[in-house]
């Protein structure tokens, strides 16, 4: 997620980061005898998340399945069952639970996994309240916490899901089609033997 779309999330005016992945920062480097900026925290993140992505994205394609996610039509109920697992969303591994989704009858939709992301704050979760006793700051404010999630999402003439509040859908990666009442893997399934090969030969 950008700084904006955070500050969006938060809802509130006094989240500032100023991460932007044109500059090129590496690193934050902190100088003895200055105050640690609120942004600068937020930079920090957003510098190894976007390595971390960066990696991942070199390596994966989304919606490659790391684990599990198998998926079975069941033509009596017009759903997809699939299991829960993990998978590879923009460079990162989500866990995803099991879900049913309903499907239209002979239609040709996607079903993939898409992101959700919430903002919990110290009124949504009181231990966020600063928990260290004897110090000024105990049981003030603090930071809030993003919460993202995976859900599995049918594009294509499907329901994309709750789309209300703070639950905004993006990202979505497709994993299977659906078509003529029949699941076609998009061959996305990361084998870890060919990785190991690789390197072994190398």
């Amino acid at each position: 997620m950008t700084g904006e779309e955070i500050k969006a999330l938060t809802g509130s005016a006094d989240y500032y980061n100023r991460f932007e992945e044109s500059k090129n920062w590496d690193k934050v480097a902190v100088i003895a005898g200055r105050a640690m900026q609120s942004a600068e925290f937020n930079e920090i993140q957003d510098i190894l998340e976007d390595k971390i992505k960066s990696l991942g994205n070199a390596v994966y394609d989304d919606g490659t399945i790391i684990e599990g996610c198998n998926a079975l039509y069941d033509a009596s109920t017009k759903t997809v069952s699939i299991e829960g697992g993990r998978v590879i969303v923009d460079g990162l591994c989500y866990d995803i639970s099991a879900a049913e989704i309903p499907v239209p009858d002979g239609g040709n939709v996607q079903i993939g996994v898409s992101l959700k992301h919430t903002c919990i704050d110290e009124y949504g979760d009181t231990s966020l309240l600063d928990p260290a006793k004897g110090f000024p700051q105990y049981g003030m404010q603090g930071a809030y916490r993003i919460i993202t999630t995976a859900e599995w999402t049918l594009h294509n003439g499907g329901d994309s899901g709750d789309d209300s509040g703070d639950n905004e859908e993006s990202n979505f990666a497709p994993i299977y089609d659906f078509s003529d009442n029949e699941i076609i893997s998009r061959d996305t399934e990361f084998t870890r033997n060919d990785y190991l090969d690789t390197a072994a030969r190398y």
